[in-house]
């Protein structure tokens, strides 16, 4: 019988299942790169036998499925990642809007948060497609996976969050249903992460204002260890008084777990 695995439809989440084709040689494993809320929709119906989460999809299940999180490739954003960037329409006044393609993601979600509890601006949340310069001509700001130019009036979202909060966001880690799990998951999801990707990446601004101001610097972090699972803890409980799950979610790892063999080069 296939092993169901699930992904979100991020080119973010590339480097988690980057070997599939040579794994699915030696495993009987299919790949669905879907949206978030499919996930989450998908893993309550008990048919994938494990995918991987985001906080959100995570916490919208526990109340009705006993999940566990595989200690194994994660990932999480500490200060300036450039994994998503809010743009702003330069003639704004107020931020009566918030456009994007996939309000249902995660970082979406957490984008109009910042605008919320940072800012205190609280959007109608339009979903559309296009660029973000097409997108802030439809709304006040915008919310994107890509990068803003020098002269976009923006916000890194990663920065935004460590400078709001003082931990890391975590971003996706992997999930099963503890029922009857397949036996050689945790191998799997080991083995499908991509080889020569680093434990930490630093991440550094390229594209400056002005000569004399320093670059932004943050880091991405793609294992799980204490310090995710104290992050994960955290975001659950703002996202559950957020009132974006409907249960405050336990953090319920799969057995015990030694940190020092939690690299993503583990093969």
């Amino acid at each position: 019988m296939k092993i169901k695995i699930a992904l979100p439809n991020s080119k973010l989440y590339e480097p988690f299942y980057s070997r599939f084709d040579e794994l699915k040689l030696e495993f009987p494993i299919e790949i669905y790169i879907l949206p978030e809320a499919r996930i989450s929709e998908l893993m309550l119906a008990n048919r994938l036998d494990c995918a991987l989460m985001t906080p959100w999809s995570y916490g919208q299940g526990v109340i009705n499925a006993d999940y566990r999180i595989i200690p194994g490739p994660a990932l999480s954003s500490y200060s300036y990642t450039q994994i998503g960037t809010l743009f702003f329409n330069r003639n704004l006044k107020d931020i009566k809007s918030l456009a994007t393609i996939n309000p249902d993601d995660f970082l979406s979600k957490i984008a109009a948060l910042i605008l919320a509890e940072t800012y205190g601006q609280y959007p109608a949340i339009i979903k559309v497609k296009g660029s973000p310069d097409e997108l802030v001509k439809l709304a006040d700001c915008a919310f994107s996976y890509e990068n803003g130019a020098p002269d976009d009036v923006t916000l890194d979202i990663s920065e935004e969050w460590y400078m709001s909060y003082e931990y890391p966001l975590p971003l996706a880690f992997w999930v099963i249903r503890n029922e009857e799990p397949p036996e050689e998951i945790v191998q799997i999801v080991h083995q499908l992460f991509r080889k020569d990707q680093p434990k930490e990446v630093e991440i550094i601004e390229e594209e400056l204002v002005a000569d004399d101001v320093e670059p932004r610097v943050g880091k991405l972090k793609w294992y799980f260890d204490d310090e995710f699972k104290e992050a994960l803890e955290t975001t659950l409980e703002f996202l559950f008084l957020q009132q974006l799950i409907p249960e405050l979610a336990a953090v319920k790892v799969l057995g015990e777990y030694d940190e020092s063999l939690l690299s993503p080069e583990i093969t």
